[in-house]
């Protein structure tokens, strides 16, 4: 805290959070000077965020005897202090997919988060998949967007947010955000098993004119139906 005043006076006292700060006189003549200093630790619990507030109050006298009045929360231009001892956290966010396959992403499908911050923070560093993004943005509004590879962790999209802090040097805690509609899959899918059969009544292994043939396989995974083509019909012999 500094203190000027427009002439030397002495015996001058100020608080600030209603807690006394003890000031020093710079260039000291007989007790009376210009301009006083003094510190005032940030330990004082029970205090909102904010400006910080100071009064100066009466009691102090130029070398005439003239008292100087009650000053409050009366800062020059470019001064002040904000207090913030609030940790920054993500507040609202997004995620979208550049798949044509609506909620889904494979391998190069472009993955981006949007969100923003309870302030103004630095820029974060933001993991989605598993797969640190490219992040933009200022203030308390940023886009990560991370290209999806084989690297890139399977199933719903979990994406991390972390190591940053606001402009009063709070460091925020990291955040794991998980979609529940949005989900990644690099692997292709991969028939584990494929049986022809008939429904010939001697032996399911042949066919005759007029016989069925069924193809039955068995998928890695859940596939939509698909095309079966017989190349070859030729008669064994």
């Amino acid at each position: 805290v500094t203190i000027d005043s427009s002439e030397p006076v002495k015996s001058v006292s100020i608080s600030v959070f209603s807690q006394s700060v003890t000031l020093t006189a710079s260039n000291s003549q007989d007790g009376y000077a210009t301009q006083f200093q003094g510190t005032f630790p940030n330990t004082v619990t029970g205090i909102s965020d904010g400006a910080v507030t100071f009064s100066v109050p009466t009691g102090y006298t130029d070398k005439a005897g003239n008292a100087g009045a009650a000053v409050s929360n009366t800062n020059a231009v470019g001064c002040g202090v904000q207090l913030d001892n609030t940790s920054p956290r993500v507040s609202t966010g997004g995620l979208a997919t550049s798949h044509w396959v609506p909620n889904t992403a494979r391998v190069d499908t472009v993955l981006t988060a949007t969100f923003t911050t309870t302030e103004s923070v630095t820029l974060p560093t933001v993991f989605i998949s598993g797969l640190q993004a490219t992040v933009t943005g200022s203030g308390n509004t940023y886009t990560a967007a991370a290209t999806i590879t084989t690297a890139a962790t399977q199933g719903d999209v979990v994406w991390i947010v972390r190591n940053y802090t606001d402009l009063a040097g709070n460091s925020a805690t990291e955040q794991t955000f998980r979609s529940t509609t949005i989900t990644v899959d690099t692997i292709d899918p991969v028939f584990s098993s494929v049986c022809m059969t008939s429904d010939n009544t001697v032996n399911a292994q042949y066919a005759t004119a007029g016989d069925t043939v069924t193809v039955t396989v068995i998928c890695s995974e859940a596939i939509n139906s698909p095309l079966v083509t017989f190349q070859s019909l030729t008669p064994f012999r």
